[in-house]
């Protein structure tokens, strides 16, 4: 590809339109690049040494690099056929190794028509390219909520994850720069971007996740909903690069949301109960939070609402089977300083008393560790199995009192379905 850039025009620096057009080669680029070294494999070159990517250093490693051959791919997708023909004559063993791995005689032409008119035709830049451009096959199914669940798109992003991964952590650091787009309704890719990610163990969505929570509260709770204190909670400890400094930093940061420092210290807590982070410092920072918190309340009138950091304190003091803590959390018991319907006494005692490796294992019962599994963490949502019952209503209903048994559930509350969505994106929008 360089040979044929280079042959007309000589280097170029690299450019591209949009976003939309780097994410469409460098995909389309790298993909090819996979299926040419796993077919040429090994002693495709005359002296036997092994076939590497353009994109590659001498150790075979991907590098950033892979963007700057783009614009000469876009270069030689405008060529018409016969301009191949000086390549072919050159290097032959090249092209006759590439097409002669298909039944098709001139795999690589059939290859490079759509690519063609891709740049060729301005009109619908994106069209032509639908069934090569990964990354807008999986913006389809991930962008806006509909059902069913996206198997086949999981399944596609797994098996192109070096592809897939850059883009993903990109949608997280543009919501995080900008998070208009993802407070539209039914937006969700930035929740399949950070479950795969978590999944993956990618540790370049570790900052763009924590600055996600370092935004007004408001659009926190809005963009995140309950997934604040269970996927995202478990998807920042999966993904988390050993560097828990920025993390801490915003536990103790006395301005940051109570609810924010909550799903932070429980992050940090599993990197603890996984055995990725020391026991003692978090035990240093869950002390000196629980008791600042405790003399804030006991000058105030009882009130459990009140009581959020100092239970997140409790609830990871147990998790980690603290016996540092336990003396401590058990006066602010005595005090009444915990809301019993959060946690009791004897259910504290109970868990704190539990070996680390056992409370491990019951805790990943309860779902309670790293990322494993997609579909687990995102398939179980009600919305992507129940329909709405629909009834036709013949007759005028009599007239009388509707008496609830239940709180009414808000537009902006979490559904009760457990969907971790918005009531208004969910039950409520039916």
């Amino acid at each position: 590809l360089p040979w044929v850039w280079d042959r007309e025009n000589g280097v170029q620096p690299p450019a591209f339109g949009d976003l939309d057009e780097f994410n469409t080669v460098v995909g389309w680029v790298m993909a090819l690049y996979n299926e040419a070294a796993e077919r040429l494999g090994p002693a495709a070159a005359e002296d036997g040494s092994p076939y590497i990517p353009l994109f590659a250093d001498a150790a075979g490693n991907a590098t950033p690099a892979a963007a700057s051959f783009c614009a000469g791919f876009r270069r030689a997708m405008i060529l018409a056929g016969d301009d191949w023909a000086p390549l072919r004559a050159e290097w032959p063993q090249w092209l006759a190794l590439i097409e002669s791995s298909t039944p098709e005689p001139d795999a690589v032409l059939a290859l490079l028509a759509p690519m063609r008119r891709y740049w060729r035709g301005r009109t619908d830049r994106l069209a032509p390219l639908r069934a090569l451009d990964l990354v807008g096959q999986l913006r389809d199914a991930f962008e806006f909520f509909h059902r069913p669940f996206p198997r086949e798109a999981i399944a596609l992003a797994e098996r192109h994850r070096e592809v897939v991964a850059p883009w993903l952590v990109q949608v997280l650091e543009e919501v995080a720069r900008d998070p208009s787009q993802a407070l539209q309704d039914d937006y969700v890719l930035h929740d399949f971007a950070m479950v795969l990610l978590g999944h993956w163990r990618d540790t370049r969505a570790y900052r763009p996740l924590l600055a996600l929570v370092r935004l007004p509260y408001e659009t926190v709770e809005a963009i995140l909903g309950d997934l604040l204190f269970e996927t995202y909670t478990r998807a920042l400890a999966s993904v988390c690069d050993g560097d828990l400094a920025p993390l801490i930093a915003i536990v103790e940061d006395d301005a940051a949301h109570a609810w924010v420092r909550t799903a932070l210290i429980d992050a940090w807590a599993l990197r603890v109960i996984e055995g990725d982070a020391a026991l003692g410092p978090l035990e240093d920072c869950l002390l000196a939070i629980g008791e600042r918190d405790a003399a804030r309340l006991r000058g105030l009138p009882r009130s459990y609402d009140e009581a959020t950091l100092i239970e997140a304190v409790v609830h990871a003091a147990a998790d980690i089977a603290s016996a540092r803590l336990r003396e401590p959390v058990l006066a602010w018991f005595d005090e009444t300083l915990i809301d019993p319907r959060q946690i009791g006494r004897a259910e504290f005692e109970r868990e704190i008393e539990l070996p680390l490796e056992l409370r491990r294992d019951e805790l990943r019962q309860r779902g309670r560790s790293y990322l494993r599994d997609p579909q687990a963490e995102i398939g179980w949502w009600a919305a992507y199995h129940e329909d709405p019952v629909r009834t036709t209503q013949r007759t005028a209903p009599a007239v009388g009192t509707v008496v609830r048994d239940t709180p009414k559930v808000g537009r902006n509350d979490p559904c009760p379905c457990g969907s971790g969505r918005k009531y208004k994106k969910c039950h409520g929008a039916t």
